[in-house]
């Protein structure tokens, strides 16, 4: 019998608000969840015991996204950590976005 390999979720900005309710409901249909936080919040690791507590499998990381190499290097720390190699390869459906100065701009589905 092939061993079941959990389904690993990312969010980010998911601690609080959308993003926390959306890690809830990954966390409740069985995803492990992970998110990203900025270099200097300094409430991570409580909300992070706090998630845990109520679902074994959160994971935060912090990640500047103003700063190239810290995505990057956080995307790699992500895919290590989480025992996926092949993390991005299984996206669905998601909105592609034209970000000018006015705001955004969604350019459809792909």
């Amino acid at each position: 019998m092939p061993m079941k390999i959990p389904r690993v979720a990312l969010v980010t900005g998911g601690m609080g608000g959308l993003g926390e309710a959306i890690c809830i409901k990954l966390a409740a249909l069985g995803y492990k969840v992970v998110t990203t936080h900025s270099p200097g919040n300094t409430k991570a690791q409580e909300w992070l015991e706090a998630m845990n507590r109520w679902a074994n499998g959160f994971r935060a990381y912090s990640c500047d996204v103003a700063d190239w190499d810290s995505c990057v290097a956080c995307a790699q720390k992500v895919i290590s950590e989480s025992g996926r190699s092949r993390a991005g390869q299984q996206r669905r459906h998601h909105a592609r976005l034209d970000v000018q100065e006015d705001g955004p701009r969604e350019l459809g589905m792909r």
